[in-house]
């Protein structure tokens, strides 16, 4: 089944209901321009990181990650955190 897709004057392309339907949650498209004509691909290969990870392990990616950042941010103290002390 082929549909045209048209670029309104906001330069907004805007999907029928039918098409985005069709597509489930976390499908991913490689876009290309082809001339006049846009071609979005289905990307196959591995699952994104969250999908084939344990939530332990998850975890540990992301206090690895955290521990990378810099630069080095000083922890903030135990009193800033106290609910009494947000409100001032």
């Amino acid at each position: 089944m082929s549909r045209i897709i048209e670029r309104n004057a906001k330069g907004e392309v805007v999907l029928p209901a039918d098409i985005v339907d069709a597509v489930t949650p976390h499908d991913r498209f490689e876009v290309d321009v082809r001339g006049n004509q846009i071609v979005a691909r289905p990307v196959e290969g591995e699952e994104p990181l969250w999908k084939r990870l344990t939530p332990e392990e998850r975890a540990r990616e992301f206090r690895e990650w955290v521990r990378n950042l810099s630069p080095k941010a000083p922890h903030l103290p135990d009193e800033a955190l106290r609910r009494e002390s947000m409100y001032d």
